[in-house]
């Protein structure tokens, strides 16, 4: 039986789009029958917990803060995530089973693992999917002070891709800051690189049940702009708020984070820093919402992106970052690169309903290219190369 044993070093309560992904593949690799081991922190106090669902096992593991570094998101504590992995390793896996590894960070977790698997002479098949720009996010968190950091990283990421069967990047974007965070002396791991996109949950390609109007009383349906994400230094959100302060039309920004409350200070009266939703209102907004709106170089992908135009709304969009490979301007969204720019094609969508439609249908079309049904077969096609039987990977 196929055996995927998936990674993370960042889980919920902590919601980000590596949490999203992760989550994704728990629930849809199982209906192609495979069995799926998901190691992941949690706000716990035993060393570790294991919650078995069907041909599923949750490894939670004890976590901490990472108080200097990001104090929302909670890290695996090494004792406890070693001590979790080499006791489900031991006791839990069958010989007969192909296992592979899908790390989605490239840290603690997936350090561990290698670190058990070499003190028993295994050495198990690795795909390490690149999501986060920790370098891009470290630079303008940490300024002159990152450079320990960036130098840290660069040494985890590197011996990461040596280690790696494959590496996967969900865009060329994404491919080209990996390279630039690596020593020139091993370029040549990139032969290793495979592009494949992260998928979206497949609920979010359905119509919401309410309106935007139902939940937000000051909200008029398809007369607003929208951005979902992270309310934090790296995404860039004053710029957002400064191209629709001189536009006589809203913008809603939904997410949670720790800039919420300063941004909420001095937001111009057109916008609404809306927290966190639940995902009935979530959907809500996307759907009846005018445009997306993103302006920050900090995504590889940008799971929100799509997922609008999953609800057929069209974007609008800073001409740096990944989400960039899949617009194409005048058709699905429109890209830019002033601030002028941005607000003249706001501007048409919100006068045009006839361009807004049209633009809406090829952005969700677009959307389909990211569906768990296209998606997840790439994957299993990459395992079933890659897997071996456990007995086989102790033997070598």
């Amino acid at each position: 039986m196929l055996h995927v044993i998936l990674l993370s070093d960042v889980y919920y309560p902590f919601m980000c789009g590596v949490t999203r992904v992760v989550d994704i593949f728990r629930k849809e690799l199982p209906k192609y029958d495979v069995k799926v081991s998901l190691f992941v922190p949690a706000p716990i106090n035993k060393a570790y917990k294991i919650e078995e669902r069907g041909s599923i096992d949750i490894i939670l593991i004890k976590s901490w803060r990472l108080l200097g570094l990001y104090s929302e998101i909670k890290a695996p504590e090494i004792v406890s995530a070693y001590y979790s992995i080499r006791r489900y390793l031991e006791n839990s896996l069958s010989d007969e089973d192909y296992i592979v590894i899908h790390s989605h960070s490239p840290y603690v977790i997936m350090s561990l693992l290698r670190l058990f698997g070499w003190r028993r002479g295994i050495r198990f098949p690795i795909i390490f999917t690149y999501h986060t720009l920790t370098k891009d996010y470290l630079e303008k968190r940490f300024g002159k002070l990152s450079k320990g950091f960036v130098m840290l990283d660069s040494v985890f990421l590197t011996n990461v891709i040596k280690r790696a069967s494959v590496v996967i990047t969900p865009t060329d974007y994404a491919k080209d800051i990996l390279l630039d965070s690596i020593p020139r002396a091993f370029k040549i791991l990139k032969r290793k690189f495979v592009k494949i996109p992260n998928p979206i949950d497949r609920d979010k390609f359905t119509t919401p049940q309410k309106r935007a109007s139902d939940f937000f009383d000051f909200l008029e349906d398809y007369n607003y702009a929208i951005w979902v994400g992270r309310i934090s230094h790296e995404k860039n959100i004053p710029f957002l708020m400064k191209i629709i302060s001189e536009l006589p039309y809203q913008l809603v920004i939904v997410g949670k984070g720790p800039l919420l409350s300063y941004l909420r200070k001095i937001a111009p009266k057109n916008v609404h820093l809306v927290g966190f939703v639940e995902e009935e209102v979530l959907k809500a907004l996307l759907h009846f919402a005018r445009c997306f709106v993103i302006s920050n170089t900090f995504e590889t992908l940008s799971l929100a992106t799509i997922e609008a135009m999953a609800q057929g709304v069209p974007i609008v969009s800073y001409y740096k970052g990944g989400y960039t490979e899949f617009l194409k301007h005048g058709k699905n969204g429109f890209i830019f690169r002033t601030l002028n720019e941005a607000r003249e094609y706001i501007r048409k969508l919100f006068t045009n309903d006839t361009l807004r439609e049209e633009m809406g249908k090829h952005a969700r079309e677009t959307a389909m290219r990211f569906h768990p049904d296209v998606i997840i077969p790439k994957y299993l096609r990459l395992y079933k190369f890659l897997a071996k039987p456990l007995r086989e990977l102790k033997a070598s």
